[in-house]
């Protein structure tokens, strides 16, 4: 149950951390494009570093919902171990 939780925690853990690297992401874009409204920001010829706006919520996506299954597969863990410990706790006891 101790690895159960430890899991958990990195789970949620996990999910802060994607949404903390998901703002980021958010603030650097705001940031590039509010450069490249100055004028001559253009002439610069930087390159557009974030890609098409499709594939990052998709891949948003698929980053916020992986820590919440793994939070739900270690949970159905603990909920399973502690089924088994009530279960071999009443034979131990109950057969006596």
């Amino acid at each position: 149950m101790l690895i159960a939780l430890i899991a958990i925690w990195f789970s949620f853990a996990t999910k802060g951390g994607v949404e903390a690297a998901q703002d980021q992401f958010d603030y650097l874009r705001d940031e590039y494009d509010e450069f490249r409204k100055t004028p001559g920001a253009k002439e610069l010829l930087l390159p557009r570093p974030f890609g098409n706006p499709h594939d990052h919520v998709r891949g948003n996506k698929v980053a916020r919902t992986f820590p919440w299954v793994m939070i739900a597969i270690w949970s159905g863990a603990i909920v399973v171990e502690g089924l088994a410990f009530l279960y071999f706790f009443g034979r131990m006891f109950g057969a006596m």
